[in-house]
């Protein structure tokens, strides 16, 4: 069992908004200690950890039990968009962040993000950094050109990492997530924020992202399925989206080729990008993925390096 030695006390004593982090665990208690370690070396010192644990793990308890700020509540499996649901219910603080098992925030996320909360947004994320097996790049969040329109910018385009995020309680709905998406309902969440709060971010990476190879998921019919549910939901919510019904759907089929790739089926991703060409999304990154899996050896290290010109490209 590990020893959390490396907390303080309390991590809920300091000045100013109280910002809670909810943190989920399903079979990731290995990686718990070191994301509760991240928030509790916040410059910001006014915290409060939310964990969710669905497996049931004991000492995840006892250290919530011994160390100030660090709430525990069980849930029964039920998925990520329960687990975040229980984890806002539970949460008192003024602003509400989410974090992975096996992510980390650097020291000062909390303290940039709420300097820009103190100018009147309400939604604060920021870049990232990317770890993987092929090395650390850096995820380029998308930019806040116009608060209006920034979650028409947000569905078409995408590049908000979860992690980054801190949002008002107050913007909060009673059950923010949808627990009927068993993917995606993150960036279904964010949607309808930015449609109804003011957004902001902050231009450097905040938070370490990991990206596990045993994370990948090979369930990526599942995973567009879900991503068509969430974009139906969405194009019939806001009807400023629906002009742009076609490309969205031919978005979701870029996705799921990447999806596919990742998963290591080649010639399902090959088929996704083609449909997505001649259905909606002719865009040069689907094109060169398309090519990608044409590559008769090497397509994960080809998608690895194209992934990050991307990313320099956003």
């Amino acid at each position: 069992m590990p020893t959390w030695d490396s907390l303080p006390p309390a991590i809920d004593t300091g000045s100013g908004p109280l910002v809670s982090i909810i943190v989920p665990n399903y079979g990731d208690e290995a990686y718990i200690l070191g994301a509760v370690e991240s928030v509790a070396a916040q410059t910001h010192d006014a915290m409060e950890v939310v964990l969710v644990d669905s497996s049931g793990v004991d000492w995840l308890e006892e250290m919530a039990a011994e160390v100030g700020g660090v709430r525990y509540v069980y849930q029964e499996p039920e998925g990520p968009a329960a687990a975040f649901n229980l984890g806002v219910e539970t949460a008192t603080g003024q602003f509400v962040g989410f974090l992975g098992a096996d992510d980390r925030f650097v020291p000062e996320k909390i303290e940039r993000q709420l300097e820009l909360a103190d100018e009147g947004a309400d939604v604060v994320y920021s870049d990232a950094y990317l770890r993987e097996t092929h090395g650390t790049s850096r995820m380029t969040a998308l930019p806040v050109t116009d608060p209006a329109t920034h979650h028409v910018d947000f569905v078409l385009k995408g590049g908000v990492p979860h992690s980054t995020v801190i949002v008002r309680s107050s913007c909060l709905p009673e059950e923010p997530f949808d627990v009927s998406l068993g993917t995606g309902e993150d960036r279904h969440l964010l949607a309808r924020l930015f449609a109804s709060c003011v957004p902001a971010k902050v231009p450097e990476p905040l938070v370490y992202y990991e990206r596990r190879d045993d994370s990948l998921t090979s369930n990526w019919e599942s995973m567009y399925e879900n991503e068509i549910a969430g974009l139906d939901d969405l194009l019939d919510e806001f009807e400023e989206l629906r002009p742009y019904r076609r490309r969205l759907e031919g978005r979701a089929l870029y996705k799921r080729g990447k999806w596919a790739l990742q998963a290591g089926d080649v010639r399902a991703a090959r088929r996704s990008f083609w449909e997505a060409m001649v259905g909606g999304d002719p865009s040069l990154k689907t094109a060169l993925l398309f090519f990608v899996s044409l590559l008769p050896f090497g397509t994960d290290r080809a998608f690895f390096y194209l992934e990050r010109v991307q990313e320099r490209l956003r």
